[in-house]
């Protein structure tokens, strides 16, 4: 026996009310539907979308086919007795907060704690927009951000803006205020989620950041649309080779660079929006839901 019911969450009345009807969410593209079937009255009965795997390009969630490299590389470096810290990087729109919350969960399975380096002031895991913040995580993250449970506890600073560009040292120094309140001698897994600008200053934001964080890997997914790009591999021989804008000194670093394939796209995809990857809304209405 199975028993249905509503779900009733606050997150859930404030879409109902304030999202266009263009604008909700469709996970499995009933937009794209053509004609009627068999099926077509119990979907308006019900208010959702019957999956049909004939006519519809899926959007479910899928794990990377190399991912299980970057737990490997975790589980390595647990074993050498120092603590992993993984930084993920890319576009917007490739899959770093898919892959963070994967990587998050699994590391759950045999680590008590994650601790996770929230650094996108726009577009963030934990917490309000604005911020950026440090968070202990003790419980599997799923779904969008607006709906995460409470980390253990959080160190968050207010950044003041969800456009790093318009103020970028006050977001260096506000990096680097979280990074010095990381544990002492932790062996405990630090994920670090970063910015989708990847060009210009945003590349020379996010290689400050992997100077400061020291990691042990960096994850670089890459989109098939070069746009969606960094312009190099952002490996340990490159990073020494670039002047810093922010400091005089640059750091010795040494980790490893996994390159993966971003996973959203689909074939039929014409551009990287999240339209044509998940159907999740544009970044402005998540922070309107999370506020």
């Amino acid at each position: 026996t199975i028993l249905a019911r509503k779900l009733s969450e606050p997150w859930m009345e404030y879409m109902n009310k304030n999202l266009k009807k263009a604008e909700k969410l469709s996970l499995f593209g009933q937009d794209n539907i053509r004609g009627t079937d068999s099926l077509t009255e119990l979907e308006k009965c019900l208010n959702m979308t019957v999956f049909r795997p004939h006519k519809i390009s899926t959007k479910l969630w899928k794990k990377g086919e190399d991912w299980d490299v970057a737990l490997t590389s975790v589980e390595i470096t647990k074993k050498n007795d120092q603590q992993p810290r993984v930084v993920a990087t890319g576009g917007k729109g490739t899959g770093k907060s898919s892959f963070l919350r994967w990587l998050t969960n699994e590391l759950l399975n045999t680590s008590a704690e994650v601790l996770f380096l929230d650094l996108d002031p726009g577009q963030r895991e934990f917490g309000l927009p604005g911020y950026i913040s440090l968070s202990l995580i003790v419980k599997p993250v799923l779904g969008p951000n607006f709906c995460q449970p409470e980390p253990k506890w959080e160190k968050s600073v207010y950044f003041g803006d969800i456009n790093v560009g318009n103020n970028p040292r006050r977001y260096i120094e506000c990096v680097s205020l979280l990074v010095k309140s990381l544990p002492e001698a932790s062996k405990t897994p630090l994920l670090v989620n970063t910015m989708g600008w990847c060009q210009g200053l945003g590349l020379s934001l996010n290689t400050e950041i992997i100077r400061k964080v020291k990691p042990t890997v960096v994850v670089q997914l890459n989109s098939r649309f070069k746009k969606k790009n960094y312009a190099h591999s952002l490996s340990c021989e490159y990073l020494m080779s670039k002047p810093s804008s922010w400091t005089h000194k640059t750091p010795k670093l040494s980790y490893s660079l996994l390159e993966f394939n971003a996973v959203p796209e689909r074939k039929d995809a014409i551009a990287m929006t999240s339209k044509h990857s998940w159907g999740i809304p544009q970044a402005s209405i998540l922070r309107d839901i999370q506020t």
